[in-house]
């Protein structure tokens, strides 16, 4: 079993590029978790129909509304 210590040290240790390489992954993935953001937010603006039409409840658009912005769908 590794120590927290050991992991600690293994991320101290890594290239300085590797930590930018994966700052500039996360900002490359604003645009896209800002749009799914504005995409569910629109969601509680639908009518009851307009849900219906696309198979979701209003409960299942409020679900999906208030989800953190940063949990993005897989395959975004």
């Amino acid at each position: 079993m590794m120590s927290t210590t050991g992991s600690a040290l293994r991320a101290a240790k890594q290239p300085a590029i590797t930590r930018y390489g994966r700052l500039l992954q996360m900002i490359g993935r604003l645009p896209t978790a800002y749009r799914i953001y504005r995409e569910r937010r629109a969601l509680l603006s639908l009518s009851d129909r307009g849900l219906k039409d696309i198979g979701l409840s209003r409960a299942d658009a409020y679900r999906e509304a208030t989800r953190p912005w940063w949990e993005i769908p897989g395959g975004r």
